[in-house]
């Protein structure tokens, strides 16, 4: 879909599905919102997919600890992401084009830390393991007003609902200055 009137920015958002849709062109900026990894494979594969696709910035959800542990259920604690040990994507941040959000509760509390030290962050969401900056962003994860089927409203919780807002955001940013956002490490740092 266009964006703020502009045809030749994409914007898609994908939900439990991996993104296969190469027929963008590669000199057009793209915003890609990724939040669901339904099973290690996808998780793998979408890590994959997401090193290769340098000129599209993946904004792609921490998540929360069931996406870590099977056994944790919607009120076990957040659980760190690293680098090496956390399954993809969500373990990308590092990477130049992908921007990792987690949810925050207290979103106006200061703070420059994004791991289990930073009091603003929701209990339940996963965060950056010490010393690591597989998170960048938080951004609001609770209560959301969203869509729901049947055109009515609901509110809704997780990182999914910020990484929908930061990659908003991100292309509205791309939309209204075209000219200073036309790659993806642009758009994120």
């Amino acid at each position: 879909d266009s964006v703020g009137g502009r045809p030749n920015l994409t914007f898609q958002m994908i939900n439990q599905r991996l993104y296969t849709d190469t027929s963008f062109s590669k000199s057009t900026p793209i915003v890609v919102i990724a939040t669901d990894w339904p099973d290690d494979e996808t998780k793998r594969s979408m890590s994959s997919y997401i090193r290769g696709e340098k000129g599209v910035l993946w904004v792609v959800a921490a998540g929360d600890p069931r996406l870590l542990n099977p056994h944790a259920d919607e009120n076990s604690p957040g659980v760190p992401i690293d680098s090496d040990s956390s399954p993809g994507p969500m373990n990308l941040g590092e990477e130049e084009n992908v921007v990792v959000v987690t949810a925050c509760i207290r979103c106006d509390v200061e703070s420059r830390s994004l791991n289990d030290s930073n009091p603003a962050l929701a209990s339940w969401a996963n965060y950056s393991a010490k010393g690591e900056k597989t998170v960048q962003m938080a951004a609001p994860g609770e209560p959301i007003l969203s869509t729901v089927k049947g055109g009515q409203y609901a509110t809704a919780f997780g990182t999914s609902q910020a990484t929908a807002m930061v990659g908003g955001i991100a292309a509205a940013m791309v939309a209204r200055f075209p000219t200073d956002y036309k790659r993806a490490s642009q758009i994120k740092y």
